[in-house]
């Protein structure tokens, strides 16, 4: 499974030629905070999930010489480029705003 943090991992997901790919970020977090996961984690694993690695995926894509187009299917926070970690309630009104 790919950690979805580094350029190889990128790297590795082209390595299959694939026609699609789907990013689908999402975390929820309990508490966060000093009862729950450092704010400063938080902030780093958000700004990971939803612009670096989109990013990086974009850039090892753009990269390729293909025959036929590769399609990126964003889903969550990185389709809107509004990363949270209200919860799933949150999330699910952001997912109604995409369909």
């Amino acid at each position: 499974m790919s950690q979805q943090q580094t350029l190889e991992d990128a790297q590795r997901w082209l390595e299959y030629d694939p026609d699609v790919i789907i990013l689908n970020a999402g975390q929820i977090e309990t508490e966060v905070g000093d009862g729950g996961v450092p704010l400063v984690e938080i902030v780093e694993s958000m700004n990971r999930v939803n612009y670096s690695w989109p990013a990086l995926v974009a850039l090892e894509a753009a990269k390729l010489k293909r025959e036929r187009p590769l399609d990126v299917v964003a889903i969550g926070s990185i389709a809107d480029g509004s990363p949270s970690c209200f919860g799933p309630v949150y999330h699910s009104g952001k997912i109604a705003l995409h369909y």
